[in-house]
């Protein structure tokens, strides 16, 4: 896949994940054996993410693999940019501006701050204090990028027109949000067509009433939805930086 994308031109994206236990970190080889194929391709953006578990724990944790992501001998490729990315819910945004502040502070060479755009409709937006926290991040000298866009309409009623509308419109807000902060400089949706859409191949339907979810820009016939409209407006109106 990675070479397809140079022959055609295109630029790829690495996210490299792992589990690590309360104070553990990533298995021993499993950044080198990972980014060693594709060294001599064009990879733009590298991300790695962690779940949080105690802010010390990760933060111990993420230190040393950053440190291990890092290191010459792995063969980063010149030009990729290391991010951190995980979700961004309210309760977690001051762990994260903390952690990344002691990333930063203790010399690990952290570039970007990946976004996890999953959003959950069924939760205010809290426009003032997003844009706050992305103000912060954009202090600390990083690169912004919005990594993983969908809407999980889980919350809205089983009429068709009524979730790709709400959806659209709380999709809305928080572009309107991210991309007026100029240090945000990609978004990537998380899937294209609901005919792929990951929500609809959990163990549990997403859906109390079982319904297929829409969350994507095409809806399944791969006909554009009021999401796809929204996603090139906002492109389309956002300051140019």
């Amino acid at each position: 896949m990675i070479r397809y994308s140079a022959k055609h031109g295109l630029l790829s994206t690495v996210m490299l994940l792992w589990t690590l236990a309360l104070g553990g970190s990533a298995p021993a080889g499993a950044v080198s054996s990972t980014t060693a194929a594709p060294q001599r391709e064009p990879i733009r953006m590298w991300f790695w993410g962690a779940p949080p578990n105690l802010q010390e724990a990760l933060q111990r944790a993420l230190v040393d693999t950053g440190a291990r992501v890092t290191r010459p001998a792995h063969g980063l490729p010149v030009g990729g940019d290391l991010e951190y990315a995980d979700e961004l819910s309210s309760q977690k945004r001051t762990l994260y501006l903390r952690l990344v502040e002691g990333l930063v502070k203790k010399g690990v060479p952290i570039s970007g701050f990946g976004l996890e755009a999953h959003l959950l409709p069924h939760r205010p937006f809290a426009q003032k204090d997003y844009r706050q926290f992305l103000a912060e991040l954009a202090g600390m000298g990083l690169t912004l990028h919005v990594t993983e866009l969908d809407v999980n309409d889980k919350s809205f009623p089983a009429d068709m027109e009524t979730r790709d509308r709400l959806g659209a419109d709380y999709c809305k807000q928080f572009l309107e949000t991210a991309l007026d902060e100029k240090s945000v400089k990609a978004l990537l949706t998380w899937g294209m067509s609901d005919r792929y859409n990951w929500m609809n191949k959990l163990k549990a339907p997403n859906r109390a009433d079982g319904l297929p979810s829409r969350s994507f820009p095409f809806d399944a016939d791969l006909r554009p939805k009021p999401l796809y409209y929204v996603l090139a407006a906002a492109l389309k109106s956002a300051p140019i930086r």
